[in-house]
């Protein structure tokens, strides 16, 4: 994605400060903006380079040491920390910790919490103290609770206890934290040792809610959690699967997925993609990410599949870009390779290309039309994607589940379910906030409906009233004029077409 403007005018304002501090010339300001630009002129399908560039390391030194910035402080302590190679920093612990520390005194939580670990990690539990009561004194629930842990866990301000330490690490589990989910994970196996050392889980030992704790710490994004989780899957801890055939398969989908995600050349060949995208090498860049999707990589789908939607776009005019874009076959093809391996959200944009492409098809010839399949064929298919996605919980699918059963989309109409469905969505059963409000719209939209409706048979008779008053009021009029009976029925016909009230009313006669 293109560099943010804030970045790039402190990036801009740092490097020309340094310059006239030195007595160099101020770069060219117009051509560094050329310059990024140009490297940055295109969206890409991740962009983390701004990190890796010895600018950024200037940025945030120079708003943690001029500026006092404390989430420059966090960052700078970060880059110590852990080296950076285009600044050519070398790790320095101390370093950061330093800067954590000066973060912590300006009240940057997350600087605080970075430094008790540092200093639990080297033993200095008496350094650990003042930055371990910052954290317990929070707000900040996930972390409020394991910091008490660690101080029932090892003795920091409170009397061990075991079982408050498990307690601790259990809320903070529950709330989200990884590394509590881990933790927790390993001690209901039953270990002892190292973090989980002086905890005793809540219940004991068990092996469920070990694999219900590895599955949610897999799932924010921890690979050896999956590792464990696919063991125990493949061991029949999964009480919820009882079929071997579909344990094994669960179990390989996630031992297939650490492989994925830990092997080196991998990485290597994913990163020569986005290099070859950055340098502007497209067709490079989507035969890199073809290759990681046949060897079976989900972002080797993802990738590819937008790069084709991309080289795509110049061919549709920009007034039918929201009926025909994107419908590259090619990129149809990879969402479909990622909705097969399990990924929801391409299920969901698999079934809408099926939708929209079916609405196209009724622009086409009938010879076309065989050729490619029925309208009706095309709808159910993306009636069965869309279920599937919704049964796994994807909100957007719920969504679009709803609104297919309503109005009878690939499916028979079920405006009972569609409501039931919408329902769910607005009552908070999912996270995801377009959804809920895209529910709520339509259950709005339904309520006005049958309240206008119940307004119009309310009205109904009086409406019954005023049309006789206003048709005697009419033949009083024109017996008035001396019109005769003759001279009636010639106008009657443009009489009868001017006072026909709206389409579904009756028109009363002369």
């Amino acid at each position: 994605m293109p560099i943010g403007a804030e970045i790039l005018m402190g990036w801009l304002w740092a490097t020309t400060f340094a310059a006239l501090v030195s007595g160099l010339e101020p770069p060219n300001v117009q051509k560094a903006l050329e310059d990024l630009v140009w490297r940055h002129r295109q969206q890409r399908p991740s962009d983390d380079d701004w990190q890796t560039t010895k600018e950024y390391v200037d940025a945030i030194k120079h708003g943690a040491d001029v500026m006092k910035e404390a989430s420059s402080m966090r960052e700078l302590a970060a880059v110590h920390f852990q080296g950076h190679t285009e600044a050519e920093v070398q790790p320095n612990k101390t370093l950061a910790e330093s800067y954590w520390s000066k973060a912590a005194k300006e009240g940057d939580l997350w600087s605080a919490w970075h430094a008790t670990l540092s200093y639990i990690r080297d033993g200095n539990m008496d350094e650990a103290v003042p930055y371990l009561d910052i954290v317990s004194n929070s707000s900040l629930m996930p972390l409020k609770f394991m910091a008490l842990h660690f101080k029932y866990r090892l003795g920091i301000g409170e009397v061990k206890d075991p079982k408050m330490a498990g307690n601790f690490l259990k809320a903070s589990a529950d709330l989200g934290n990884s590394n509590a989910q881990l933790l927790l994970a390993h001690s209901y196996m039953g270990f002892k040792q190292g973090n989980m050392e002086g905890v005793e889980p809540p219940g004991g030992p068990n092996k469920a809610a070990a694999l219900t704790y590895y599955k949610a710490a897999a799932a924010n994004g921890r690979l050896v959690p999956k590792l464990n989780a696919g063991l125990l899957i493949a061991q029949g801890a999964d009480f919820s699967v009882t079929d071997r055939d579909l344990q094994c398969a669960i179990a390989y989908k996630e031992l297939a997925e650490v492989i994925y995600a830990a092997y080196p050349p991998a990485h290597l060949l994913f990163a020569h993609a986005r290099r070859a995208f950055v340098l502007g090498d497209v067709e490079g860049s989507r035969l890199r990410f073809a290759l990681l999707s046949d060897a079976g990589f989900i972002l080797g789908h993802l990738n590819a599949a937008w790069l084709w939607d991309q080289d795509s776009i110049p061919q549709v005019p920009f007034w039918d870009r929201y009926r025909f874009h994107p419908m590259s076959k090619e990129a149809f093809l990879y969402y479909r390779r990622a909705a097969v391996s399990g990924h929801t959200p391409s299920m969901t944009e698999l079934s809408l290309r099926l939708r929209r492409h079916a609405e196209s098809m009724k622009l086409v010839s009938k010879e076309l039309h065989s050729q490619q399949g029925s309208y009706e064929t095309l709808m159910q298919s993306s009636y069965r994607w869309t279920a599937l996605a919704a049964e796994l919980g994807e909100a957007r699918a719920i969504f679009d589940q709803a609104y297919m059963l309503q109005f009878g989309l690939g499916i028979k109409k079920n405006k009972v379910l569609a409501q039931k469905l919408y329902n769910q969505l607005a009552k908070g059963d999912t996270h995801s906030w377009p959804a809920r409000i895209a529910a709520l719209s339509w259950l709005g939209l339904n309520s006005a409906r049958d309240y206008f409706l119940g307004l119009r048979e309310a009205v109904a008779p009086l409406l019954d009233s005023l049309r006789g008053s206003f048709a005697a009021a009419a033949r009083s009029s024109l017996e008035n004029t001396g019109f005769s009976q003759q001279e009636h029925s010639a106008n009657k016909q443009p009489l009868r077409n001017a006072c026909v009230f709206a389409k579904g009313a009756e028109g009363f006669l002369l």
